[in-house]
């Protein structure tokens, strides 16, 4: 889970000139302020998805994400989910030795322990970039005594000179997702759920 927000609309009694027009023991209802977060986060799961795939590995950061909300009578629970290593791949990692320019400013920095190996394997396996060697078949040399090559034995090897790559140079910043999740988008949520408020609870009293 990435944020939580919670938005809790208390139920009273509301009077004009003596009269009460809206019930205490009635609970409210807002269907524009649900409305509101429904559309904002469909939104921002497909810009935060989009931006994510231009930085595509195995996809599986772009599968994560998924945005849910909770109604309990007047109160709206809203969370936005995303992999845990997100924030690595949006603010990048500083190498041991160096960094990419857009990495200096990182939190995240290599120390003393490198990055997963088995996750680095499966990127190798998915990109396919397992070289193909090619062997000369003399006439006299029956096929089956070829030597079979071993893609897994090439597939490690290729990921291990990409980790200790990875932790000498680091991980260059992407910002997929600071340059969604800003200030100007959450300001435009706020200003969306006060209008939707607004309408409901005049919609509550008329």
């Amino acid at each position: 889970m990435l944020f939580r927000s919670e938005l809790d609309f208390i139920t009273g009694t509301v009077s004009i000139d003596g009269v009460e027009v809206v019930d205490k023991d009635k609970p409210l209802e807002f269907p524009t302020v649900g409305a509101v977060l429904d559309r904002w986060g469909a939104r921002l799961v497909t810009d935060l998805q989009q931006s994510a795939l231009q930085h595509r590995a195995s996809g599986e950061l772009e599968r994560s994400i998924d945005f849910a909300i909770e109604h309990e009578g007047e109160v709206y629970n809203f969370e936005l989910y995303l992999n845990d290593y997100y924030k690595y791949v949006d603010e990048g990692v500083r190498g041991k030795k160096s960094s990419y320019a857009a990495s200096a400013n990182s939190p995240f920095k290599y120390t003393n322990k490198m990055p997963p190996l088995a996750a680095i394997a499966k990127w190798v396996g998915t990109r396919g970039i397992v070289p193909v060697r090619r062997k000369t078949i003399s006439p006299n040399k029956a096929a089956g005594k070829v030597g079979k090559l071993s893609y897994v034995k090439e597939g490690q090897g290729i990921a291990a000179a990409i980790q200790r790559s990875i932790y000498f140079k680091g991980i260059e910043a992407t910002g997929f997702y600071s340059r969604v999740v800003n200030e100007k988008r959450i300001e435009t949520l706020r200003d969306e759920l006060v209008d939707a408020f607004g309408d409901d609870f005049l919609n509550s009293i008329t």
